[in-house]
């Protein structure tokens, strides 16, 4: 084999083995956005997941496929929003039978809030 054959050779060879490259490269793309795709979908659905009945079927745990940080805040935001909608029903059930002054305003608003009709 004359120089120039060795360089085509080594040439070939080098493309060969970045295209194999490329290909790894490109499967462990697809395999990571995959994921970010069930990663946001899960912040979708537990953000829809307001009730304590709802909430507590929609868990997922750090290290699952579909955890993200994300994913946590969405949740944490989530249980908030239970834990102070359960406070808003407790005031608005005492401004129920203690009616009148400032309870009586107290009660609009936590009607309002909880979106009761009027």
């Amino acid at each position: 084999m004359n120089l120039e054959e060795k360089d085509k050779y080594i040439e070939e060879h080098l493309m060969a083995l970045s295209a194999e490259t490329l290909r790894f490269m490109v499967a462990d793309h697809v395999a990571e956005i995959e994921q970010l795709r069930v990663q946001l979908a899960g912040c979708g659905v537990v953000a829809m997941c307001n009730t304590e009945t709802s909430r507590a079927k929609q868990k997922c745990e750090q290290g699952d496929y579909g955890w993200s940080q994300s994913y946590q805040d969405v949740a944490n935001a989530v249980d908030r929003e239970i834990k102070l909608r359960h406070a808003l029903d407790i005031i608005h059930d005492y401004t129920v039978r203690n009616h009148g002054g400032i309870l009586g305003r107290l009660h609009e608003i936590c009607d309002t809030a909880l979106g009761h009709e009027k």
